[in-house]
């Protein structure tokens, strides 16, 4: 199968998502969205797609206009190729749904425990979990629900998972990110303050 990854920023790539591609043998494409106009190929030709982070806001549409263009995309791929945004690609996603988008009451930076809710139950990425998880986060906005939406799992700071249609997922944490580049992440806010 050909799985794309959508990535804003050399700063959030695939990470583990693409280690699993390439141990279940798929063909692994990357969209660096803010570099190229247009995705290697049709989005209808791949199997799968991931939308991942990014250092912007999900409304810095004026500021940076391939990000318009990109939620344009989405509109269109949303319930017609299986795919899973996460942080910033889970309120891309959210949006394209007809969800809002808006800051979060507080930043969730750091380890955090989210509950499982009870229709995860029945979905095909979320029943195996148990009712608590720890999961790493890194956002400081946030999106609604849009109509139509299963709620998945959520933590004290608000909704963390939800599946738009059978194959259209959003997590907010971030199960994509490997330990090195976790603590890339944690060099480069410990030299910024």
């Amino acid at each position: 199968m050909r799985v794309l990854s959508i990535v804003h920023a050399d700063s959030d790539p695939p990470g583990l998502f693409e280690g699993v591609a390439s141990d279940l043998d798929h063909h692994h494409e990357e969209w660096r969205v803010d570099l190229a106009p247009e995705p290697p190929a049709r989005l209808d030709s791949f199997g799968a797609v991931g939308v991942f982070g990014g250092y912007m806001d999900p409304c810095d549409d004026d500021r940076l206009g391939w990000l318009r263009a990109e939620k344009d995309m989405l509109r269109s791929l949303v319930g017609r190729v299986p795919a899973i945004g996460i942080c910033l690609g889970a309120q891309l996603l959210a949006e394209a749904a007809g969800g809002g988008i808006h800051p979060a009451e507080h930043p969730e930076i750091g380890w955090s425990d989210i509950e499982i809710l009870p229709a995860a139950s029945s979905d095909p990425l979320f029943a195996d979990l148990s009712d608590e998880r720890t999961v790493f986060e890194w956002h400081s906005w946030t999106f609604d629900l849009p109509a139509g939406a299963v709620p998945l799992a959520r933590s004290s700071g608000g909704l963390q998972a939800y599946r738009l249609d059978p194959t259209t997922w959003g997590i907010q944490f971030h199960a994509e990110v490997t330990a090195d580049k976790l603590a890339e992440w944690l060099d480069h806010a410990a030299t910024d303050e």
